[in-house]
């Protein structure tokens, strides 16, 4: 549960003719009781038992950005503070030296069990961006930062390993320098209702250096106990390049306007890509048993305008091995895949339109916008509260027939093969506490569902949602939920059915009236029974 939650986002301040501040503020505070846990297994005496149990939360965060812009030059300045506080059975693992041998380097993996856990963080960056450099064309942007010196952790900080004494890192200057330049290609060949065609390709570089720095010693023991760390940290001199593609088409005026300019119409885009950046580190290259490759995973993600809501995303694991190290393959291996489309009558007419068809064509052709519900109906659903029982989403107009509205959702999730991560062993004799962190080979495995969300209203005032999901891999249905809405006048009726993925069933009926939702009568009827394999 989250409360409260407050954003101040306010429009930005002149403290006179060349100094502009934008300060932005954020508080949040999540609150959580009665979480289940995971079961623990007690082994002893011969018999085997489990134990359940519930924890709770809270999660405090609070974040403040003042920018300030003094004659072109930009003094950021972030203060972020969060509080956690954990109550639940928590196993945290750490390396420590093995003493038992002769080996400098070898180690034991230490895992301590609390009842509880705590940890607070104070976080202060600061930095300056100097004037952009060539505007018109390499967009050149310099960049002196002062970061912290363990990246992704922060400034100050107190956990349990700290015994709730505060300890802080060191800090390190760093100099950047990025470029975000824009390449054309035309193509004036004019082809079905477009009349020319524009290819962008947007490459993004940057180059970062940073020194080496000490990190405290008490520092670096209190991240030890979620990841190894030592007392220094080595220089950086990071490569970054990403790419985004665009390919767009402006629609061509139809033969009997002859009021509209051409160049005042809008172009479209046919095809966007954008590829997620790679990183080079030229100075972790020196280093022995290192390469100079940093990032692991790449994503592509596309979207069109032809296609309502399309976003297609296809995620890659370059490496066969930890990146960065010299035994580490360069094989690409499909991670993931998710996509996302809605087909509608307006989608259909702009597919139509690219080859003149549907009736239309030159300026009629318009890219596929949201569908939001105001446009089939004067009624609207005034029920937005929480804790309702079903509308949830888009939502339900009546009023007026509605066109066919399907919003269709794939995920598909991979795992190279051979590869090894953590995995518990519940029944372990040796570890009292029942399951520890334990490395396991994970096997290879594909796991696709496919979601369908359908609305429409077949006639004035009657509207009508299905949605369900289809488990792919193990080719079973897992949830539906039907909704039928009746408008009544001044009132109306409600009828919906949810089937869960566990197999669990329930039945809503209510009718309320419009003018006053809160006067209304509820009938719920929800059947509890275990999941059929």
């Amino acid at each position: 549960m989250t409360l409260p939650s407050l954003t101040v986002t306010p429009s930005p301040i002149a403290l006179g003719s060349s100094v502009t501040w934008s300060p932005s503020l954020r508080a949040v505070n999540d609150v959580g009781f009665k979480t289940p846990q995971p079961a623990h297994y007690l082994v002893g005496a011969g018999v085997i038992d489990t134990v359940l149990s519930t924890g709770s939360s809270r999660s405090s965060s609070f974040d403040l950005d003042t920018p300030f812009n003094i004659f072109g030059f930009t003094w950021n300045n972030k203060i972020g503070y969060a509080d956690r506080v954990i109550t639940a059975r928590t196993v945290t693992t750490r390396k420590v030296p093995d003493l038992s041998t002769p080996e400098p380097d070898d180690s034991i993996t230490v895992s301590t069990t609390r009842d509880g856990s705590f940890d607070s963080a104070l976080n202060w960056e600061t930095g300056v961006n100097l004037p952009q450099l060539f505007r018109g064309s390499w967009k050149l942007q310099p960049t002196v930062s002062i970061k912290n010196v363990v990246s992704g952790a922060p400034f100050r900080m107190r956990n349990t390993a700290t015994n709730g004494q505060w300890v802080q890192q060191s800090k390190r200057i760093e100099m950047s320098l990025s470029a975000r330049p824009d390449f054309f290609g035309f193509l004036s060949t004019g082809i079905g209702p477009f009349a020319r065609f524009r290819h962008q390709v947007s490459p993004s570089l940057s180059l970062a250096w940073s020194p080496e720095s000490e990190v405290p010693a008490d520092f670096a023991a209190a991240l030890a106990a979620s990841r190894s760390r030592t007392t220094t940290e080595p220089p950086r001199m990071l490569l970054t390049v990403g790419l985004n593609q665009n390919f767009q088409a402006k629609p061509r005026a139809s033969a009997s306007d002859t009021t509209t300019d051409q160049r005042g119409i809008r172009p479209i885009s046919l095809l966007s890509i954008n590829t997620s950046p790679v990183g080079y580190d030229f100075e972790q290259a020196k280093e022995p048993g290192r390469t100079g490759w940093t990032t692991q995973i790449l994503t592509n993600s596309v979207q069109s305008d032809l296609i309502q809501g399309l976003t297609l995303s296809l995620t890659h694991d370059l490496w066969r091995g930890a990146v960065g190290t010299d035994t580490a393959r360069f094989e690409p291996f499909l991670q993931g895949v998710n996509a996302n489309f809605t087909l509608s009558d307006r989608t259909i007419k702009s597919l139509l339109g690219i080859f003149g068809l549907g009736g239309g064509g030159g300026s009629d052709f318009e890219p596929a916008r949201p569908d939001t519900g105001a446009l089939y109906g004067a009624i609207t659903d005034p029920r937005n509260r929480p804790g309702r029982s079903f509308g949830a989403g888009t939502p339900m107009s009546l009023g007026q027939p509605r066109g066919f509205t399907t919003t269709v959702s794939y995920s598909l999730q991979r795992t190279r093969p051979n590869a090894t991560g953590p995995a518990t062993n519940p029944l372990d004799p040796d570890d009292p506490f029942g399951g520890l962190p334990l490395p396991a080979p994970i096997f290879s495995g594909d796991r696709s569902s496919i979601s369908l969300n359908m609305a429409f209203a077949p006639t004035t005032f009657w509207s009508v949602r299905w949605s369900t999901q289809y488990n792919i891999t193990d080719a079973r249905f897992e949830s539906h939920q039907l909704q039928l809405e009746r408008d009544l006048h001044d009132w109306r009726a409600g009828f919906n059915f949810v089937r869960n993925a566990n197999g669990n069933f329930a039945l809503y009926f209510n009718i309320y009236l419009l003018s006053l939702p809160d006067l209304k009568f509820d009938y719920n009827q929800t059947t509890l029974q275990q999941e059929r394999r």
